[in-house]
């Protein structure tokens, strides 16, 4: 397995059209085909807004470490109340859950600037919170840094233990593997932070997208909003496009594409570099534009790819 960084210079067509229509106009539509086409749609009251507002937040900040518990505190007053302003076409609210994310982001981004420069000890005793239950929204501002300090220093070791199995020339190289490591997943968190902030359309559009998908799985756990950028149709267009690169591919935990079949024939099988599990680390055009596939929006990478 090879990670590879792509240089794409043909198919310069555009396969993404975003369309950042009005929040509430584009919900007035899917309640509306909801109600016409559902057996039993669900009436919008505050079984909806505890639903909505649980499964958005949620997905925004899995895992705990991004909104404070005075960020959960101000934007939960909008918990039982997201009905109502649906009902009276209000949507205001989502611009609420920009500027709060958007000052989270900015917040970590200053954490792991900081941190980076900070030695780790590793000898001391330590535990992380992992589970799929929900935690609380409880962590002060003043305790972020150690926070994530705690994760950044755990996803080393594991990343680290990876490397190979001989614990013992893991131990004797650990300073100078410790010293790449950090470097690489810190560097990795602040790429995806700073596509976030540097874009603000894309921040808008993610925060959106997501309150929308939330609302569409309230009515059925099986339905969701796609949008533009949607990683189905990236998926799909990439796999089966007649202008694709002739490869099959997913997406790994790290957001990076994963090449999982070669098709015969097609354009990638011209090529010897290309092998089936290799992973698609980086892509650039011809004008010398380079992009880091796990932090960069889809609609980026599909305009490179087509």
């Amino acid at each position: 397995m090879k990670r590879l960084s792509l240089l794409l210079i043909l198919f310069p067509a555009l396969i993404f059209a975003q369309k950042r229509g009005d929040v509430c106009q584009t919900i007035s539509r899917v309640s509306a085909l909801i109600k016409e086409n559902h057996f039993q749609p669900k009436p919008i009251d505050d079984s909806l807004s505890v639903f909505v507002f649980d499964d958005f937040i949620d997905g925004l900040d899995s895992g705990r470490n991004l909104f404070s518990k005075a960020d959960y505190e101000l934007l939960s007053k909008n918990r039982l109340l997201l009905d109502n302003f649906i009902s009276n076409n209000q949507c205001a609210f989502i611009d609420e859950f920009i500027t709060a994310y958007k000052n989270a982001l900015e917040r970590k981004k200053k954490i792991l600037q900081k941190i980076q420069e900070i030695p780790f000890d590793y000898n001391s005793t330590d535990s992380i919170r992992f589970s799929r239950k929900k935690f609380p929204f409880d962590v002060e501002t003043n305790e972020f840094e150690r926070v994530w300090i705690k994760r950044i220093r755990y996803d080393i070791l594991e990343d680290i233990s990876k490397m190979s199995k001989n614990g013992d020339s893991l131990s004797k190289n650990f300073s100078a593997l410790e010293k790449i490591t950090k470097k690489k997943i810190i560097d990795a968190n602040l790429c995806k932070v700073n596509a976030l902030l540097l874009d603000d359309s894309q921040l808008e559009n993610k925060i959106k997208n997501d309150f929308l998908n939330s609302f569409c799985t309230y009515f059925d756990p099986h339905s969701n909003y796609f949008s533009a950028d949607a990683k189905s149709s990236f998926m799909s267009g990439l796999s089966t496009s007649n202008l694709s690169l002739g490869i099959e591919v997913s997406l790994n935990d790290n957001e990076e594409i994963v090449i999982e079949e070669i098709v015969p024939g097609g354009p990638a099988s011209k090529n010897s570099s290309i092998e089936k599990g290799d992973i698609i680390t980086k892509v650039s055009n011809k004008k010398g534009s380079e992009y880091w596939v796990s932090c960069s929006s889809l609609e980026t990478i599909g305009d490179l790819i087509f």
